[in-house]
């Protein structure tokens, strides 16, 4: 399985603020996105497949200003890193909360030279296509003729659309 080590300044988490544990880094592969997050009393290793993302949007350095990642989440996925995460609940990340901002996983990537971003590319292209079949093996497990799928599963983002997904 292809993966890469991106190293981050940051991680955000249904707009709630949490630091990389000390010395680790997130794993990205085809199938998930492993973050060691340090949650102030312990460092916790959460799985994210790609099997309930939604969406991911990358800000790929073309523009000489950064690169990131943005994950729009399912409710099941945001409610598990809701259940590590945060002890007593928190309501910044009320899963059940239709604004989108509560299903977000946003992070920097700080080794964004051309060759880390040709690979991430390929890893979520590879994402995508996993994504893909997970849903069709859904769809057909529980006979279900409409499929749900979203049109373009990696999207490119630019600096002011990360400032505004922020926001927002």
């Amino acid at each position: 399985m292809d993966k890469i080590k991106i190293k981050s300044s940051f991680l955000i988490i249904s707009g709630y603020e949490f630091k990389i544990a000390a010395e680790k880094q997130i794993e990205l592969s085809s199938e998930f996105l492993m973050l060691p997050v340090d949650t102030g009393r312990e460092t916790i290793l959460a799985s994210l497949s790609f099997k309930h993302v939604i969406n991911v949007e990358l800000m790929d350095n073309s523009e000489q200003k950064g690169a990131g990642l943005a994950l729009h989440v399912n409710n099941f996925m945001m409610q598990k890193l809701q259940q590590y995460l945060v002890v007593e609940g928190n309501k910044l990340m009320d899963y059940k909360c239709s604004y989108s901002r509560h299903k977000l996983i946003v992070l920097d990537i700080l080794n964004c030279d051309y060759e880390n971003m040709h690979h991430i590319r390929q890893i979520l292209s590879n994402a995508s296509l996993f994504h893909h079949n997970y849903v069709v093996q859904q769809m057909n497990k529980n006979k279900k003729s409409k499929l749900e799928i979203a049109v373009q599963f990696v999207g490119m983002l630019s600096q002011s659309s990360v400032f505004l997904l922020l926001l927002f």
